[in-house]
Order: C-alpha cells, then structure tokens, then sequence
C-alpha cells in the first residue's frame, strides 16, 4: 500500500476538485433588469422586431440598454 499518491491520481483528484470548484462556483451579475422584457410587445411590433432583428444580426446600432 502506498502512502504517497501516485502521479495519476493526484491528476485525478485535482480535476475532481475543479470540477467541484466550478460547479459551485455562481457569476455574481444581476439580470433583475432583463425580468421585465416584454416578447409579446416585441413580436407584436414590426418596429421593434425589425430593430432587434438588425441588432441580432450586427447590423444595427446598440440601443441604450445594449450599452453597459
């Protein structure tokens, strides 16, 4: 029985260790502002869609909530 771990397993228990690490692990940004975006209202306007549209395909200019 070896008291030392070998090269292995030390590899092992070190990506077990990050992937615990990152499973834990939360971003801290805050999406309260994106609750109160409306798809019904987006679909329903030609306007809109078609901005966004544009935007989605980067061809569009940012609108000002796009500019953080």
């Amino acid at each position: 029985m070896y008291i030392f771990m070998t090269v292995t397993d030390t590899m092992k228990f070190l990506v077990i260790l990050a992937f615990i690490a990152l499973a834990t692990t939360r971003p801290e940004d805050n999406y309260d502002r994106y609750e109160n975006f409306d798809v019904d209202e987006l679909v329903s306007n030609l306007r809109l869609l078609k901005f966004y549209g544009a935007r989605f395909m980067g061809e569009g200019k940012c609108s000002p909530e796009g500019n953080f």
